[in-house]
């Protein structure tokens, strides 16, 4: 693969993790707002799912960086190295 096909591979890999990334965190975000909807919320589970939507945020925050760096022409992270940095 030469030099203009690896950055087309990662700069299209890195928008499906930066999708991936942000579907999950509304997926999250809405957890929670379902759950402080409730008339009888559990405290427990509101923390629980608070706590989830910030690591969702995280890897969220950290492939929009990435996804930046690769429409900026800077080299884009290989999507292992991005999986792994993420995985929480």
């Amino acid at each position: 693969m030469n030099q203009a096909q690896n950055y087309l591979a990662g700069k299209s890999g890195a928008w499906r993790e930066y999708r991936r990334a942000f579907e999950e965190f509304a997926k999250r975000v809405r957890q929670v707002q379902n759950l402080t909807a409730q008339p009888q919320a559990d405290r427990a589970a509101i923390d629980a799912a608070l706590r989830e939507a910030d690591r969702a945020r995280a890897v969220y925050s950290q492939t929009r960086d990435v996804l930046a760096q690769c429409l900026e022409g800077k080299e884009c992270l290989p999507q292992e190295s991005l999986r792994r940095s993420t995985a929480a």
